[in-house]
């Protein structure tokens, strides 16, 4: 509550190739809210933060701050790494993911068997767990920046 409120939203298609983002949007208490638009066809992005739009080449590997999760999750069994360029409103990051392999990891929601995602750069690590027996739904993700860590558990997951 002293944060304010939070809400990502990403809008696309899934493909052979991936998760295929269309439109992200970065809504947040107190900030103007950020929003990207993919053009595959055209192979161009705009952004748009602080009333400012602006129009770019697609870069390689462009996925979202939501659908890399799910491009993680579909990854080839045997694959040691993937490399993105997240794209948000405000700007566009390159980011490499190492799989790490499988690890038993105990949340809220249960304990499950699970991939272990990392990336490491500068003064930050994430850790990315996503649960086999739930088609790789991220159970935990924990970021560390600067020694503050920031960490997102999953308390409850209800099968279909």
């Amino acid at each position: 509550a002293l944060l304010g409120k939070a809400k990502r939203t990403s809008e696309g298609s899934l493909g052979a190739a991936g998760p295929r983002p269309r439109e992200f949007t970065d809504e947040r208490s107190g900030r103007d809210t950020a929003r990207a638009w993919f053009d595959w066809s055209a192979k161009t992005m705009t952004r748009r933060y602080k009333g400012v739009t602006r129009s770019e080449p697609l870069p390689p590997n462009a996925q979202d701050r939501l659908s890399f999760i799910l491009a993680l999750a579909l990854a080839p069994p045997g694959v040691k790494s993937m490399d993105f360029h997240l794209v948000d409103g405000r700007g566009v990051s390159h980011h490499v993911y190492e799989f790490s392999g499988r690890e038993r990891i105990r949340t809220g929601a249960g304990e499950f068997d699970a991939l272990k995602i990392v990336r490491v750069k500068d003064n930050e690590r994430i850790e990315i767990w996503l649960a086999a027996q739930f088609g790789n739904l991220p159970v935990r993700m924990l970021a560390v920046r600067d020694g503050t860590r920031y960490d997102q558990v999953a308390t409850q997951v209800s099968a279909p």
